[in-house]
Order: C-alpha cells, then structure tokens, then sequence
C-alpha cells in the first residue's frame, strides 16, 4: 500500500493522514474488544518496564504514559468496533504492542507538529519525511521548559507514609508463597486486599490540596468533594493494581476494570456523606465515552478523561491516566469545556489576584496594587474593570493588566484557542479600557487610600494563567505591538525575580534573560513516514 504524501500538508493535515493510516490497521478488526485490549497492552507495557527498572536498578524511561494512553483512548473510541465483548478472553498483548508504540509516537509528533503555532518552528514536508525547525530565538519555548521543570518540582503529588508503606510490606510478605506457587488467580486478586489500606491510612488521612479551586464548586450538579471522594476510590485501585504487580513480579496481561457499581458502592463504603447518585454522576462525569458525547473525540487533552466507559455496567480504569494525572487538573479541564462553569472556574482561580499579590512582593519600592478596579460614568453605569492595577508613587508610574485565558491550554487545538481569545480582547476590549480611563466623566474606584491618579504615566500589559510567549508569535507579536501592549503572568514575573522599582521589574519581563536550553536533533519513524525534529531539548526520550 503506497502512503499519501506529505508534501505541502499543515500540521492538522499531516495528523489527519496519521490518522487515517491508524484507522486501517487490521488490529480493529483482529481483536473483539479494541478499545480494552489496547489500553491492556499499554498497561502491561508500563508494568513491565517499572518492573525491569526496579529489580536492575536501571533509570527510569522518559515516557509520557499519559498522552500515550489518552492517543490509545481516542483510537479506540475512532476506529475499535461499536459491539463489545466483555467476556472475550484477550490475545497474547503483542498483537496491541504496535499500536502501542504508534501511541507514543504520535504523541511525540502532535506536540512537534503544533510548534509551527506555538514556537514559530519551520515546516519542510515532502513525500515521507518532514523536518521541523526551531527558529532563532528559541526563548517562548525555553521559558516554557523553564516553567514546567519549576511546575514539577513543586507537584504535590501523593507522598506514601511510613505507616502504609508498612501496610503494604506486611501484607506482601503474608503473600509471598503465592510466588512460589505460581497461581496467578490469586495473584491477580491480591489488589483488592490493598485498597482498603491504602485508603485508610493514606487517603482518609491526607486530603487532596487544592491551588486553585473551592471544594463547594460544583459542576453538572456534583460538588468537587464528591468528586474528590470518587477520584480517591479510583486512585487506590489503580495504585494498588500497580503496586501488587511490582511486588509479586506478576504482571497482569488485562487492563484494571469494574462494574460501575462496584465503585459506587466503595465510594458510599468510605464516604457516606457522597450519595450514590453524586458517586455515579461524578464517575460518568470524567468517563471518557463517545457513544454520549461524540465531541469528546475532539477534546486533544490527553489527560482529561481518566477512566473510559466501556459498557453501560464497566469502566476501565487506565493506570497512567489516573496515577499519573491530578484530580484538581481533570475538573479545570472539565469545568474549561463547559461555557456555562467557565465563569464560575475563572473566579474560582482569581488569576488577578494572585497575579496583584506577585507584582507586589517582586518590588521592593513602596507599591499600592489592587486586583478588580471598578469604573463608571457619571450615573453610576458600568464602564468596564481594570483587572490588576500597581502603582508606585514614587515615580507616578503604573502598570494595568487586562486578564484573559483563565485555564491554560493543554494541547495545541487548546493553545490557538486560547491565543484567539486573548488577542481578540487586546484588539477590542484593552482600547475601550483605555479609552475609558481617560474620559473625564469616567468615575474610577480607586482604593480610599490611594493619592490623586489623575497624572499617573500607565503602562498596560495582558496576562493569562501562565507565560504563553506571545511574543514569539508572529501574528500575537504584531497585535501586543500595535496595541502598545506587552505579555506578564505569575510565573513569569517569578521567574524574573525581585527588583528594586516597578520600572525594572517591567523592563526585566518585557525583555527577560532567556534560560540556559540545549539544542538536539530527534528522529520519529511512524510507518512509512519520519519525522526529524531539530529544535530545543528537555530530556531523552526512549525508544518506545
């Protein structure tokens, strides 16, 4: 079969024939239940490679298991037969192995391919290969590696106590014959025993944190509690899934699945004050399933669906899309793909604020800040907000900040979006602001104990949840530059660090010293065609 060509395709198009040649795979038709065999096969992949790591001592593999997985979601939900058998027994998990690394490979080039949008990086495709190049000055990019090495060091991830680590050791060695005599029945079911324990001595005693959102925010009707409550369920299974396996050197061909009323049930077992209809509302609600909602095949947040509705009784539960995401991550996701939660998520997270709060403690010079400025005319009508206002009296100078894009974007479908939305409100909302400001029968709120602001030399800005490196985009570029405008964030302001006057402090963002980054060549095969990637570098990837 010859391949279609590439020659002169865009991103989205050359993902569209990517796409194409995975929808006729012969795996969909080989295999009676896809969707699970696949996600069988990555877990058992996943499984493996953690078991080799640990009994060699080796390093662990840079591999993204989430995306990988949420890519196996989608392809299954696309291309896997409608009429599933739930009983079938699987086939050996290297029919799916292809597949698998196909997963990881997509990803890989999804995210190089929206660099064009995001980075500016160049694209040279012909009959099979394309060669993608990061542009000059590669600083958008290297802040954002910047960003997201500082973003993991501070993850609050779930830290095991020494009580449960105990827990787990005892019951261990209580199984251990099981090794010898080689029964996987009793292998396999050795999980259940854990999720008692973990949820006992972990969960019920470290709550999830949340940065950004009120635990009474509801969404579809389920407050986060209870989602939180439903999220702890499907953690303890999927990590005690995750761990038996490592601990008896039994490594399960299937991927973990329940009825959903199994789940239901747990959740009311250890949270009573979650009813079973919230429990049952709250798992559906993050359950990936095309059937009800065929825009979810859109959705390119890889990580947002972390179970996948395979019937109208089971779930599947991923180990990678629970275990290695955020329950706080997936209900921002889901509340940014709901128009009618959006506005209540983005008070929730009050990026105003903490941005205020930020600019504030990276100025040493006496500074008046204040988020959510009111103006209006003469009658008292409203004339719009000035998001983030910082003042220094010492040299009349200030700085207004115009906030959009509340969540920020998880995929490159997300990012354009996102970018869309922010230049549209610099190009119409920042100049009737200005507008505003300086009409003489604007009437402005100003804090009571600020001094006279009517000869005050602004500077305005526009920020976002985080630093999006707009400047390093060609048509956000010329929109922040005719308009006067340049991009700040929280993060970014961090970054820069502290300064004696606002005036530094700006000049410092507007022109920040770009990270140390390296530079590397990687080389993709995805069938018949190769992808060469010559851009920045954060780490190796394996060889998946």
């Amino acid at each position: 079969m010859s391949a279609s060509s590439l020659t002169g395709l865009s991103p989205k198009e050359i993902l569209a024939v990517l796409d194409g040649s995975i929808a006729k795979d012969p795996f969909w038709k080989l295999s009676r239940a896809p969707q699970r065999q696949l996600l069988s096969t990555i877990d058992h992949t996943r499984l493996r490679e953690m078991y080799t790591v640990t009994a060699e001592n080796l390093p662990y593999a840079n591999i993204d298991w989430l995306d990988t997985t949420g890519v196996a979601m989608q392809w299954g939900a696309r291309y896997g037969a409608r009429a599933i058998d739930t009983t079938a027994p699987l086939p050996n998990p290297a029919w799916g192995k292809r597949l698998v690394k196909k997963a990881f490979r997509y990803q890989r080039i999804e995210k190089a391919l929206w660099k064009t949008h995001h980075y500016g990086y160049e694209l040279q495709a012909d009959e099979d290969h394309v060669v993608l190049t990061a542009p000059a000055d590669p600083s958008p990019e290297a802040f954002d590696l910047a960003f997201n090495q500082r973003a993991w060091d501070v993850d609050d991830s779930i830290v095991l106590d020494p009580t449960f680590v105990d827990s787990l050791a005892s019951i261990s060695e209580r199984v251990l014959p099981m090794r010898l005599r080689h029964d996987p029945t009793n292998k396999a079911d050795l999980w259940k025993k854990l999720v008692p324990v973990y949820i006992s001595t972990v969960m019920k005693t470290r709550p999830f944190k949340f940065h950004l959102l009120r635990e009474d925010r509801e969404f579809n009707g389920v407050s986060i509690r209870d989602y939180c409550n439903v999220w702890h369920v499907l953690y303890a299974h999927a990590f005690a899934h995750q761990y038996s396996a490592l601990q008896l050197a039994y490594i399960p061909v299937h991927c973990l699945s329940d009825r959903i009323a199994t789940i239901v049930d747990a959740v009311r077992h250890y949270y009573p004050e979650t009813s079973p209809e919230k429990a049952a509302s709250a798992l559906l609600n993050i359950a990936y399933d095309p059937e009800r909602d065929p825009s979810q095949l859109a959705a390119k947040d890889h990580g947002l669906w972390p179970v996948v509705r395979e019937d109208s009784d089971r779930i599947l539960i991923p180990l990678a899309t629970v275990l290695d995401n955020r329950v706080e991550r997936v209900l921002l996701r889901l509340g940014a793909r709901q128009p009618e939660e959006f506005g209540p998520v983005g008070r929730d997270l009050d990026i105003a604020k903490d941005l205020a709060t930020i600019i504030c403690n990276a100025v040493r010079d006496s500074l008046l800040v204040a988020p959510a400025v009111r103006m209006t005319d003469s009658r008292g009508r409203a004339r719009g907000d000035l998001d983030v206002v910082a003042f220094s009296p010492s040299t009349n100078m200030g700085l207004i900040v115009e906030v959009g894009g509340g969540i920020r974007p998880a995929s490159g479908q997300e990012f354009l979006g996102t970018i869309s939305g922010i230049l549209k409100k610099a190009e119409e909302q920042v100049p009737r602001t200005r507008e505003a400001l300086a009409a003489e029968d604007t009437v402005v709120d100003w804090p009571s104990d600020w001094p006279d602001m009517s000869r005050v030399k602004w500077t305005w800005a526009i920020s976002g949840q985080n630093y999006l490196g707009l400047e390093g985009i060609a048509e956000a570029r010329e929109v922040l530059r005719s308009s006067d405008l340049f991009e700040i964030s929280t993060n970014i302001v961090e970054f820069v660090g502290e300064h004696q006057t606002l005036s530094e402090l700006i000049s410092s963002v507007r022109d920040p010293l770009v990270p140390e980054v390296k530079r590397g060549k990687e080389t993709i095969k995805f069938g018949q065609y190769t992808f060469t990637i010559d851009g920045l570098v954060a780490k190796a990837h394996a060889p998946l």
